[in-house]
């Protein structure tokens, strides 16, 4: 498992393989929602948007996606947003 550093915010981030390719996502265990990059839902269409609220910026709204996804020989279902631009 491959772990790096999100920036401006340095968050913690970890690489999964979702349709073949590897991405990194934003996992926080005791938040509501997880973030992927904008790249891998350029063809996935939104199911939704949520509140959410991150201490530095406030209260935003996220676009939610679901897809499969791959960490190792695990494989699972994910339910995850994409940060504003902003961010």
């Amino acid at each position: 498992m491959q772990r790096s550093l999100a920036k401006p915010l340095k968050v913690p981030k970890i690489k999964l393989e979702i349709d073949g390719a590897t991405f990194d996502f934003t996992i926080d265990t005791g938040a509501k929602l997880s973030y992927a990059d904008h790249d891998l839902v350029n063809s996935t269409p939104s199911v939704g948007k949520m509140n959410d609220y991150l201490p530095l910026i406030g209260q935003f709204v996220a676009d939610t996606y679901s897809k499969d996804f791959k960490e190792n020989d695990l494989c699972l279902k994910g339910y995850f947003g994409t940060l504003p631009t902003t961010l």
